[in-house]
């Protein structure tokens, strides 16, 4: 009778550790699935987002963040040797049958966003330091640039773009051709965050803007009753706010344009310039906290407005290298500058455009050596 016992109770354990094999298995197995779902789909985006480098898109998409690296294949390990010492005469189609279904189960519950949370998120925040900065930053992370970020800025920027590009041509009253004004016109396609040291910048003000040399209506706007610059970003499903609106504005490519026209001949090269779209948001929060008169200048807590820039920007780094946001890193452009020193200069102050365009072209540039250093790896381009 003991003997009977003990063999049932074997035979449980035997179960047991089947079970617990099949699913860890078929869990992996499954999440192995999702990846390469996102693998797929990120291959579309492997010239804009990854300088068509196939080893940044397998990085984005198989992250080691977490040493997953070495603990994925020890939980394969474990899940073969729990199969083994369950069942060593299981059978490979008794297993498929096992497993199939937690493949299944799982791969989809993945695939449509079934566990997903902010405690990954969080959890970045928590291992921040700094004590004003992280906190900021995860406010401005959940409340716009993560929902933002998903909406896809360069699909929008490039939807904003087309009805500029197809102006067409029309006809001067002397029968001649005008040249089409839309062909002068590029994007930036990614969101750029201004970060003033002093934590002070008035950009919602159209004339403002202006006086920086930055401008938001085109040749689209002549003669039309109402004109439109805001990309409209929808927010997750389960926030009440309405959707998120960003105006889109235009610099000029070079700081010539800029001057003042005087001539007919100045007036016509300033209309065919080039010019570029940008998009940019200044955190409002990091003037409210810590803005002029806020008790955070240099003579009342030195170093401390400028560590707590640093942590806010380090934080959305950090939420930006998360595996499901890392395709939109590059989609995102930090800019700190001395802005204290622009006042002070007065009438001979930088304009913002300026600071933006240094920043551009430098952006750009970089990415063309990237773009070709990875060329070179990974012959022929």
């Amino acid at each position: 009778m003991s003997e009977t016992r003990s063999a049932l109770m074997m035979l449980n354990m035997g179960e047991v550790f089947v079970q617990c094999g099949a699913y860890l298995l078929g869990i992996i197995i499954g999440e192995l699935f999702h990846r390469v779902s996102l693998l797929i789909e990120e291959v579309h985006h492997v010239v804009p987002r990854h300088k068509k480098s196939n080893k940044r898109v397998l990085n984005a998409v198989f992250s080691n963040r977490h040493s997953q690296y070495a603990k994925v294949p020890l939980l394969v390990i474990v899940s073969v040797l729990l199969l083994y010492y369950g069942q060593p005469n299981l059978f490979y189609l008794e297993l498929s049958i096992k497993i199939c279904p937690v493949v299944v189960v799982w791969a989809c519950l993945r695939m449509f966003g079934a566990f997903e949370n902010s405690l990954e998120d969080m959890e970045i925040l928590e291992e921040s330091n700094a004590e004003l900065g992280p906190g900021l930053a995860a406010n401005y992370w959940f409340s716009f640039l993560k929902p933002a970020l998903k909406a896809d800025i360069r699909m929008k920027m490039e939807e904003n773009l087309r009805p500029v590009l197809d102006l067409k041509v029309e006809m001067e009253a002397d029968g001649s051709w005008k040249p089409q004004v839309g062909a002068n016109y590029r994007n930036f396609n990614k969101l750029i965050i201004p970060l003033p040291d002093d934590c002070h910048l008035k950009i919602r003000d159209e004339r403002i803007l202006k006086s920086e040399n930055i401008f938001k209506c085109t040749e689209l706007c002549n003669g039309a009753e109402e004109c439109k610059h805001d990309l409209k970003f929808k927010l997750e499903p389960g926030q009440k706010r309405a959707e998120i609106s960003q105006t889109v504005y235009w610099i000029y490519e070079s700081s010539e344009h800029e001057k003042e026209a005087d001539t007919v001949e100045k007036k016509e090269s300033k209309k065919n310039a080039n010019k570029i779209f940008v998009i940019f948001d200044f955190p409002q929060l990091l003037q409210s906290a810590m803005g002029p008169d806020r008790g955070w200048e240099e003579k009342n807590r030195p170093g401390a407005r400028m560590k707590n820039i640093h942590s806010f920007k380090k934080t959305l780094k950090s939420l930006l290298k998360c595996n499901e946001y890392i395709q939109y890193e590059k989609d995102v452009m930090f800019l700190t500058f001395p802005n204290r020193e622009r006042k002070e200069a007065g009438d001979q102050k930088k304009p913002l455009s300026a600071i933006l365009r240094e920043k551009i072209l430098e952006e750009e540039t970089q990415e063309m050596v990237n773009s070709s250093s990875s060329c070179s790896e990974s012959d022929p381009c």
